[in-house]
C-alpha cells in the first residue's frame, strides 16, 4: 500500500497489479534520456451489437470489425394495420366533436337561442352525427 497525503488528510492507495513493458520510446527531458515504461497491452472483448446509420443495418463484431446485415422483411411497416389505426382515430376524432357538438346544442336550447340551434344542427348535418 501506498500512504498518500492529501491537504493534511494521509490515507492509503492500494498498488495495481499492472504488468509493465519497457517500450521502444526513449524520453528525453533537459537532456536526460529515459525509458518509457507502459502498462502491457491488454485485449478486451468489445460488445456485439446491432447498429443502423443513415438506413443502413450493420453488426459490429468481437474483434471490432464490422459485418453487414441484410434487410430483413419483419422491419417493413404494415399498411394495413396503419390505416386501421388511422380509421380509429379519425373515428374517435368524430365522436368527441359530436359529443361537444351535442353538448352546445343542449346549452344553446336551455337559453332559447333559436338562431344558435339552427346552426348547430346544421353544423351537425355536415359531420353526420347521430342521436
Amino acid at each position: 500500500m501506498t500512504t498518500l497525503r492529501y491537504r493534511g488528510i494521509r490515507y492509503e492507495s492500494p498498488e495495481f497489479d499492472l504488468e509493465m513493458t519497457e517500450s521502444d520510446i526513449l524520453a528525453r527531458y533537459r537532456g536526460t534520456a529515459y525509458q518509457v515504461r507502459q502498462p502491457k497491452h491488454m485485449n478486451i472483448p468489445q460488445p456485439t451489437m446491432l447498429c443502423k446509420y443513415r438506413g443502413i443495418a450493420y453488426r459490429t463484431l468481437a474483434d471490432g470489425s464490422i459485418a453487414h446485415v441484410p434487410p430483413t422483411s419483419d422491419n417493413a411497416l404494415t399498411p394495413v394495420a396503419v390505416s386501421m389505426a388511422q380509421n380509429e382515430l379519425h373515428r374517435t376524432h368524430v365522436q368527441n366533436l359530436c359529443s361537444r357538438l351535442n353538448e352546445r346544442l343542449a346549452s344553446a336550447k336551455a337559453h332559447g337561442d333559436d338562431q344558435l340551434v339552427a346552426l348547430l344542427e346544421r353544423e351537425g348535418q355536415d359531420l353526420v352525427c347521430t342521436r
